[in-house]
């Protein structure tokens, strides 16, 4: 599919191979004696000066854009931040509500301990009060 070098045609082949452009005389003739008027935003800024507004408003936007992409960026760490502080937070509540529990679960197994041995000073008051009227029958007795 490639040409060799030596086939293909040079420059000036080209050149002469490109249709020329036919013009009517008439035409020529007519729009030389026609005036030709200035447009009307000829008035206007020139186009240098419009590259120059074009180019402050496009670094001016660009500045804007990259402010708030660097704004962007500082809310995103900050909400990171956010809720890593969270996350901490939350299991920091979770470890002392489960110490909470068992500290709870302590206290009623203390308290139910403390009903077990007024249970029992309850009984040995009993007793005590049993053999004190015993021991009091006893004395009755001898002194008779």
């Amino acid at each position: 599919m490639s040409n060799p070098i030596s086939t293909l045609p040079t420059a000036d082949e080209l050149e002469d191979d490109r249709p020329e452009l036919e013009v009517d005389d008439l035409d020529t003739a007519a729009a030389t004696e026609l005036e030709v008027d200035e447009p009307e935003f000829a008035d206007g800024p020139d186009s240098t000066e419009n590259k120059g507004r074009s180019g402050l408003v496009l670094l001016v936007l660009a500045g804007l854009l990259l402010g708030s992409i660097a704004i962007n960026l500082k809310q995103s760490r900050d909400v990171a931040n956010l809720e890593a502080r969270s996350s901490e937070y939350e299991q920091a509540l979770a470890a002392a509500v489960e110490r909470i529990d068992s500290e709870t679960a302590r206290a009623d197994g203390a308290e139910a301990a403390l009903d077990r041995v007024d249970g029992a000073v309850d009984l040995v008051n009993e007793r005590v009060l049993g053999l004190q009227e015993a021991l009091d029958g006893l004395r009755e007795a001898t002194l008779r």
